[in-house]
């Protein structure tokens, strides 16, 4: 077994404020100062499996937990490790080797990058639209009808193209779940849409409904169960008999659409809206 854990980094997003060299920090100026964080910072180990492959481990020790929990990240692509404190190297070693299986398997299983160019068309809310780019336009997108237009210098396609996204979302998964909560006698607060890549959709205690509007991606029917899902949970915050009998109530097709989602789920999380067009500026415009 080859076996290269390496630190390569700390995390950047864990910052440590320490005090001066040689200064005394008592506890009364302790309270009057910043609090120093003690989030222990992450690392990331290359490990190399058996069959030649190597794989990232971000590992972080955690005083909450009492054992190791492994998990993947679809959008990071990294396995991420939390571990209790002061646990050997060794113990790291003998965990990952043990659970070579499990990772080689979650590698296969992980779906390629998709990824929208301009000229495509893609699917959302069941209809057909067109990723298109007007180099005569300035920076910024537009939706036309069904296209979306790129205009010059817009660099993170994505962020750029999300709201537009987010607000034809807004306004369908609101008027499912209306209707679904019409159906059960429930009311919600709101409803939110967000980029979520870990969960398709939530139901807060304050009666929120929090949808990713990536779910916009999926087939019709799809969306449409868990908007069903998540208004069935503003009269049950469980996932009981009770529960599910009120899902099939709203989607009697709930089980093959559930299905559907976890599936293919991976590849609407995976999905990214590129540019590759470049245009350069004629001389007499330079």
């Amino acid at each position: 077994m080859k076996n290269l854990l390496e630190d390569l980094y700390l995390d950047p997003l864990v910052s440590l404020t320490e005090p001066k060299k040689g200064a005394i920090i008592s506890f009364f100026n302790f309270l009057k100062k910043e609090k120093i964080r003690t989030k222990a910072a992450a690392k990331v180990w290359s490990f190399v499996l058996d069959s030649g492959e190597t794989v990232l481990i971000h590992a972080r020790e955690s005083a909450r937990t009492s054992r190791f929990r492994l998990s993947w990240s679809t959008e990071q692509k990294i396995f991420l490790l939390s571990h209790p404190p002061f646990i050997q190297q060794r113990e790291i070693d003998s965990f990952l080797i043990t659970h070579q299986v499990w990772i080689q398997s979650t590698l296969k299983k992980t779906p390629e990058d998709q990824v929208v160019e301009v000229g495509d068309t893609f699917s959302f809310l069941g209809e057909s639209w067109t990723l298109k780019f007007d180099p005569l336009r300035k920076k910024g997108v537009w939706k036309q009808g069904r296209e979306l237009v790129i205009g010059q210098g817009v660099s993170d396609v994505n962020k750029a193209i999300e709201p537009i996204l987010k607000k034809e979302a807004q306004e369908r998964f609101k008027s499912w779940s209306a209707q679904y909560a019409e159906q059960l006698g429930a009311t919600f607060s709101r409803v939110s849409i967000r980029d979520g890549r870990s969960r398709w959709g939530s139901c807060s205690a304050s009666g929120t409904l929090s949808y990713s509007w990536r779910l916009g991606l999926a087939p019709l029917e799809v969306a449409q169960y868990v908007c069903a899902h998540e208004v069935a949970h503003l009269k049950e915050m469980n996932h009981s008999a009770r529960f599910w009998s009120l899902v099939a109530q709203l989607d009697p097709s709930y089980k093959k659409h559930r299905a559907w989602l976890k599936r293919e789920g991976g590849k609407l999380k995976c999905l990214s809206f590129v540019n590759k067009v470049s245009v350069s500026c004629p001389d007499n415009l330079a």
